[in-house]
């Protein structure tokens, strides 16, 4: 069993920024996602799916299998449970009916056309699956009391809600074509998507006296969250600053302790997140087989440069993890990606 005291007492450091480290918070990562190991416990529902068919209940023993990999190597990860990631909880609760093919989730548009965005936002959300991801993070609460963190699964932005809604190409030619519908649109996703955050996090349990970041087993000492928009790779630098930033910036605002998530197609509006002030950490993704770790150091030290904390999550050969060694260790969190225990080993000994 991992002494949790003095890994937590590792993850403070990490916000803190604490210096003389000898290694950077080091937390793997068993595959890129629980999603399709959950999913196994679904059974052969097909198709549009009603709230009542992610019944927390369903999936325990699938999580409690999660659970049991944090403890399966000596790294500073907090075991954690979060309502099923493979739900489009956020996108659902906007209107956009969820259907399952195979292993994944998928969100159906709402509109095609941007006249009709008015009539979506005087329907209002969908409360019903709001009720359910509160299920099933109160059971999960109530399962896994004392034992592990219940955490955040992906909760997705004002822009991706939006693509998702309207398909990304409607949503482009919408803010171009429709400019006043295109900020009424995000304004209401705004609210709405601050309602169900307040709402997910009046009902988040402390563990240690804390939280933990969901997708990434970082314990904070506050309330925390995980903000989310890939749909900004589609976006301009104008378009994404004109209509999203000041989104963005609402949600992260909700906590002190607050991770953005972005990709390799995020680097064009990478000096506006790091502009907000209150953006408190970065996680990086390299995405499976797109780039290598050690091509991307100057952007590293580009967000650490600017105060943030950074979190770097990615399959890491030798060479990766010799060139992460060149980063400050002070607010580092790196997130190899592995398949096999031997693996995590192999990394966890090169630091």
């Amino acid at each position: 069993m991992k002494n949790y005291d003095e890994i937590i007492e590792r993850h403070s450091g990490f916000w803190e920024r604490a210096e003389g480290l000898r290694r950077p918070l080091l937390i793997f990562s068993h595959g890129w996602i629980d999603g399709p190991k959950l999913m196994r416990a679904m059974g052969d529902v097909s198709g549009p799916l009603k709230p009542g068919d992610v019944d927390a209940g369903k999936f325990l023993n699938i999580h409690r299998e999660i659970i049991a990999e944090a403890e399966m190597v000596d790294d500073d990860s907090i075991a954690m449970a979060e309502p099923l990631v493979s739900v489009p909880w956020m996108e659902a609760y906007h209107g956009c009916a969820p259907a399952r093919v195979g292993e994944y989730i998928w969100a159906e548009k709402v509109f095609s056309d941007f006249s009709g965005a008015d009539a979506v936002i005087e329907k209002g959300p969908d409360e019903g699956w709001l009720d359910q991801y509160l299920a099933y993070q109160k059971r999960l609460s109530a399962e896994f009391s004392g034992e592990c963190a219940v955490s955040q699964p992906i909760l997705r932005g004002v822009a991706d809600v939006a693509c998702a809604m309207a398909g990304e190409e409607n949503v482009i030619f919408g803010m171009i074509d429709h400019e006043d519908a295109a900020h009424r649109l995000f304004a209401y996703i705004s609210d709405t998507g601050e309602n169900f955050f307040r709402r997910h996090m009046e009902g988040m349990p402390r563990f240690k006296g804390g939280y933990v970041v969901g997708q990434y087993h970082i314990w904070t000492p506050g309330m925390c969250l995980r903000v989310q928009d890939d749909a900004m790779a589609v976006f301009s630098p104008k378009l994404y600053e004109d209509f999203v930033l000041s989104h963005t910036e609402r949600m992260v605002k909700l906590t002190k302790y607050n991770v953005v998530h972005l990709h390799l197609t995020s680097a064009h509006i990478l000096d506006k997140i790091c502009a907000l002030d209150a953006v408190r950490a970065i996680e990086y993704d390299i995405d499976e087989g797109s780039e290598r770790v050690e091509n991307h150091i100057g952007t590293f030290k580009k967000i650490q440069s600017r105060g943030k904390n950074l979190i770097i999550k990615a399959r890491f050969s030798k060479a990766g993890v010799e060139a992460v060694k060149e980063l400050a260790y002070a607010g580092l969190c790196v997130i190899p990606v592995v398949d096999t225990k031997e693996e995590a080993i192999g990394i966890l000994k090169e630091f």
